[in-house]
């Protein structure tokens, strides 16, 4: 384990009153050590998932907060929806002291103040944390931040990453002085990504593949520090079967990069273990008790995607309780359409769905599927992140959740469906 360990005072003594025990932000790989340390004016962080990389973003946004009374943070996504139960998360139940941030935290500001410092200049300075998404980012494009971290920098393109460096322009000679002697860079950009594409912007800008370095440019200034981790960190704080887990995504493009770490390009199939043979299938029989639909105890699941030019898409999946089988089993999927309009085929396809059910059902069936046939067993249904369009789809009686738009989890478990035969489309 590497020995560096950050004491950090969390304020001055004059704002917190009695002295407080410091708080202790001990890195467990070499890749977070670094991280932590480098002064570049960015500083990114590329690794294979779970390794750890929001954890060591937040705590080092934290660390700058708390040592340079008056920063300005931005702590980011693409979308501020995604922070939620991710980077915020992690900053409030990981790094930042309960009572500290109950103190602290403003909801409706989605700010984190720290105690105003009386500093050695006679100024009163107040570090504060912004997390948003730069999707909606509101006020904070007219704000100047010290410094500017980004969590799953991957989800951003080029023109949010160029914007979010304009507003790296805080400029307090007191704070510029004290990040000096403390080695700390007063003004600095942090991406933490997964690997991506070789073509995507972040490969083009920093090349991850051509290994942990200092870019420097044509005059020898530093530029970035390209970090990366090794295939073994964080492996201490993982579950015992999460590397086994992963092995699922074996075979696919994601396997290269969210497994091996690789900035690689993705040729040919998106899942090249699909087998139409095996995985495309006619309904099975025992569904013609329920005239060809799933019985009615199975579970149900919507997944919708909306869209006007490109097409709306909802899908029902049906699983087996006996199994855990999955069932695609009916699709509809059109473009230049309204919510509302869709809403009411969906409505009409599980009307009609529900009357068969009732239709093929023996006496002795329809008592004990009693509760299944008054109303269709759907378990869940799961959006993208459009509230006016996911409000339209509840006025008409499709009640939804927003769906976890994490990219390796829908990857992982869509292989490890099909891996493992528990994933199967319905021919028709």
């Amino acid at each position: 384990m590497w020995s560096l360990v950050l004491w950090m005072a969390l304020m001055a003594a004059e704002a917190q009153g009695p002295a407080v025990e410091p708080q202790v932000i001990a890195p467990n790989c070499y890749a977070q050590e670094r991280y932590l340390l480098s002064t570049a004016p960015v500083r990114l962080l590329s690794s294979r998932v779970g390794r750890g990389k929001t954890y060591i973003l937040c705590a080092g946004e934290h660390y700058k907060a708390a040592a340079l009374p008056g920063l300005q943070v931005a702590l980011t996504r693409l979308e501020r929806v995604s922070m939620e139960n991710t980077t915020l998360d992690t900053l409030r139940s990981k790094i930042i002291p309960p009572a500290m941030w109950a103190r602290g935290w403003s909801e409706s500001k989605s700010c984190f103040s720290y105690p105003p410092v009386r500093c050695d200049d006679g100024r009163v300075r107040q570090s504060k944390i912004h997390i948003f998404g730069w999707l909606e980012p509101g006020r904070a494009l007219s704000a100047e931040f010290g410094s500017v971290g980004v969590d799953q920098a991957e989800q951003l393109e080029f023109r949010h990453y160029t914007v979010a460096q304009t507003r790296l322009r805080q400029n307090d000679p007191w704070i510029n002085a004290r990040a000096a002697r403390m080695g700390i860079a007063p003004r600095q950009m942090s991406l933490i990504c997964n690997p991506e594409d070789n073509e995507h912007w972040i490969a083009k800008e920093f090349d991850p593949e051509g290994g942990m370095r200092l870019v420097t440019n044509a005059s020898g200034s530093v530029t970035a520090d390209v970090i990366l981790s090794s295939f073994n960190d964080n492996d201490a704080n993982l579950p015992d079967d999460y590397n086994e887990r992963l092995e699922g995504l074996r075979g696919t493009v994601f396997y290269d990069r969210l497994v091996l770490g690789k900035w690689a390009r993705a040729e040919g199939l998106v899942f090249p273990m699909f087998d139409g043979g095996a995985h495309v299938i006619e309904r099975p029989a025992e569904w013609s008790a329920w005239g060809g639909y799933p019985p009615p105890h199975w579970s149900r699941y919507r997944g919708i995607d909306f869209g006007y030019r490109n097409p709306f898409v909802c899908l029902w999946v049906a699983q087996d309780p006996a199994t855990l089988a999955m069932y695609v089993y009916r699709e509809w999927s059109m473009g230049e359409r309204l919510t509302s309009d869709h809403a009411l085929v969906c409505n009409q396809q599980e009307d009609m769905e529900l009357s068969a059910l009732r239709e093929h059902a023996s006496p002795g069936d329809a008592e004990a599927m009693r509760p299944y046939l008054n109303e269709l067993n759907i378990a869940g249904s799961f959006t993208d992140h459009e509230p006016e369009k996911a409000a339209s789809l509840g006025r008409c009686g499709i009640h939804t959740r927003m769906a976890k738009k994490s990219i390796d989890g829908a990857i992982q478990s869509i292989s490890i469906g099909l891996n493992s035969g528990k994933l199967f489309i319905i021919r028709d």
